[in-house]
């Protein structure tokens, strides 16, 4: 029986993507609880109720970058799981 999955895979503009990760690395934050807590707070503020699936786990860091790759606004950027 296989798990079911918990985390997901979002394509970001190279320039928007760039400019998350420039934003974490200084503040040392991870791309994916940065980007939860976005999310979350915006969906607060909308009023859409959280979700019920009962379990949570902790949040990994994301896999290390390579700024070469995905970095520019023409490349379709890169991506982020969480």
């Amino acid at each position: 029986m296989s798990k079911q999955q918990t985390r997901c895979a979002i394509s970001l503009r190279g320039i928007v993507y760039e400019r998350l990760r420039q934003h974490c690395e200084a503040t040392g934050q991870p791309l994916s609880a940065f980007l939860e807590d976005v999310i979350a707070e915006s969906l607060d503020a909308k009023g859409v109720p959280p979700a019920t699936t009962g379990k949570t786990k902790t949040p990994k860091p994301p896999a290390p970058t390579n700024a070469a790759n995905g970095t520019d606004d023409t490349s379709g950027g890169g991506i982020v799981q969480f």
